[in-house]
């Protein structure tokens, strides 16, 4: 009695259908017939194709995105595909069966790194947890010394891209976490202006390929500089006073090192608020500022819900940060308003900055992230 044939692999049965779609155009030499070059062709039906590779994979899903995947096919894999057919070649099963291998484990190691910031007049070494950590690293430019603090770090990661995507994310946190302390400041930025930063990945996918930052990030870490906190204790303006810049800076540094040392829930939320924040700190634009501080707050005080938002939020502010029985009752009127023009943004996307309230939106927001981070440290 003959076994059962075995149920297809849904992925293999995917990757087929997608080989089987490229479009395959071949150059070849007058004359001899011999191919001069093969390229590929993308077909109207990709981006459904890839979206069912991806569903397919499910938890076995190495991927930030159909970009990632596609990149990966890009630099791994269309190669192989032309390199079959030469001669060509209609063994799609084969490399089929190679092509989903691969796609199930596709990730390698990569190592990044970044300038984030000049006028660093506290020399700063820490490890900020897992696999990132922050340098000062000197800098001779024209006669003169220039201070960068560098985040490197690894990630694990598909692609090149993919370890950018996540450098991005790891920069955000570190630059959101260090604004909310107090610890470093974004000069004005011109209207119009922008800036290219170069983030060193390695190992490259492409031997010549340049990796920036994005636009928006770029413009941050350009016009950023890093500070010492203006509610240093008697002790830490002595010592600041007699130019040891690194020990006045030491306690708020300590507590931006544990958000990042720590793997519990609660680093992982003080995290995500810190790229709220700088999402708030970094946007010209009012509304969607007040938006991303009032999103700040709601990850650093709320529990998952929808219900009564705005009542649970004005006294998650008043009890945290408020000192008397006066003070929480205008924290309480003062959420009201600004959450009354997050409301108003949200609904119709236009609101008229008013003024003093996006400076009282973000040190409110601010000054509820340095009390949970001191909580955390303790």
């Amino acid at each position: 009695m003959s076994s059962p044939e075995p149920a297809p692999d849904p992925l293999l049965t995917s990757v087929d259908a997608y080989l089987k779609s490229l479009i395959i155009n071949i150059k070849t030499k007058s004359g001899t017939g011999d191919i001069e070059t093969v390229s590929l062709q993308l077909p109207a039906q990709h981006d459904d194709l890839v979206a069912d590779i991806l569903r397919i994979l499910g938890a076995e899903n190495h991927f930030r995105g159909p970009w990632e995947l596609l990149e990966y096919l890009k630099i791994n894999l269309w190669a192989t595909l032309i390199a079959a057919i030469k001669p060509p070649s209609n063994d799609h099963a084969r490399i089929a069966a190679s092509v989903s291998r691969a796609l199930r484990n596709p990730v390698s190691t990569y190592r990044f790194s970044a300038p984030l910031s000049f006028n660093v007049k506290a020399v700063y070494e820490g490890e900020l947890g897992g696999d990132l950590d922050l340098r000062t690293k000197l800098v001779e430019r024209n006669g003169f010394s220039q201070a960068h603090i560098v985040p490197t770090g690894s990630t694990r990661a598909a692609t090149s891209r993919g370890a950018l995507f996540d450098a991005e994310r790891a920069i955000e946190e570190v630059v959101g976490a260090a604004l909310a302390l107090g610890f470093a400041a974004l000069q004005t930025r011109v209207p119009g202006t922008s800036a290219q930063v170069a983030v060193e990945v390695e190992p490259r996918d492409r031997e010549k390929d340049v990796l920036f930052l994005s636009p928006e990030l770029s413009n941050v870490v350009t016009y950023l500089t890093f500070a010492l906190p203006t509610d240093l204790t008697d002790l830490e303006q002595a010592k600041l006073k007699d130019g040891d810049y690194s020990s006045a800076a030491a306690r708020v540094g300590e507590i931006w090192e544990t958000i990042f040392r720590g793997v519990g829930t609660r680093s992982l939320e003080l995290k995500n608020a810190a790229r709220l924040y700088l999402g708030a700190v970094s946007s010209r634009d009012f509304g969607v500022a007040i938006s991303f501080a009032f999103q700040c707050l709601e990850a650093l005080l709320l529990e998952k819900s929808t219900s009564d938002l705005l009542a649970r939020l004005k006294e998650a502010v008043a009890y945290r940060i408020g000192t008397s029985s006066d003070d929480r009752s205008g924290l309480r009127d003062q959420i009201k308003k600004l959450y009354d023009i997050r409301s108003t943004f949200v609904h119709t996307g236009v609101v008229k900055e008013q003024p003093g309230a996006r400076d009282e939106c973000l040190r409110i927001a601010g000054e509820v992230f340095r009390r949970e981070a001191a909580e955390l440290s303790t």
